[in-house]
């Protein structure tokens, strides 16, 4: 799928399916974050990313049973990051994107285009509490 992305054309049905699940996964995201068990600084456009990045294959000559528990593996790791730091409070480094600050890049990126936008990032502990 990744692979696919430059090449697909966002036609009409995969607009409306993107559309459609951008208010569910900012509910599911506001829900978890107010039980405390998603970390503050994750957005829905991380979570979009991940999962592109998780449906990558592997490189190299994974048996596909080995690939499959890698894969569970990886997801279990992944999730994992999610939940909430209860522990260490440590926030995220980089943007934290929206899915509105994905729609709003350029379709395929120039030279020039690469880390020149600045999307929207979540404050994180001190400066929110200034």
């Amino acid at each position: 799928m990744p692979v696919l992305v430059g090449e697909l054309q966002m036609d009409e049905e995969l607009l409306a399916a993107r559309r459609a699940s951008a208010g569910p996964l900012d509910q599911i995201i506001r829900t978890a974050r107010a039980e405390g068990s998603l970390r503050p600084d994750v957005a829905s456009g991380d979570v979009g990313l991940l999962l592109v990045r998780l449906a990558r294959p592997l490189p190299g000559p994974f048996p596909p049973a080995v690939n499959h528990r890698l894969a569970h593996r990886h997801l279990d790791l992944l999730l994992d990051g999610l939940r909430s730091p209860a522990a260490s409070g440590a926030p995220l480094p980089g943007p934290a994107m929206t899915f509105e600050d994905l729609a709003a890049m350029p379709q395929r990126p120039g030279p020039t285009d690469v880390g020149s936008s600045t999307p929207h990032r979540t404050p994180d502990r001190k400066e929110a509490a200034r």
